[in-house]
């Protein structure tokens, strides 16, 4: 749920709705109030939120950081 919390603050700092990240998203308002209850989000939505609110999703572990972005994700050769 930490995530949930980070993303909330985000838009709200970014000085956006709720409602504007769900267009952004291309779902509704209701569908991103269960995703923010229920910590629904997959990675690939999660990729979608940082790209609205202007990041990029890191994955990290010990040896290196892979970054995630929503192009590499969509391209035809990944």
């Amino acid at each position: 749920m930490y995530a949930n919390k980070k993303i909330k603050e985000i838009v709200k700092k970014r000085g956006k709705t709720q409602q504007e990240l769900a267009d952004m998203l291309g779902i509704s308002k209701k569908t991103l109030d269960t995703k923010f209850y229920r910590g629904g989000f997959y990675a690939d939505e999660l990729i979608q939120v940082a790209e609205c609110l202007g990041f990029k999703l890191a994955f990290v572990n010990d040896d290196e950081q892979i970054i995630f972005d929503t192009s590499s994700v969509n391209s035809p050769e990944s």
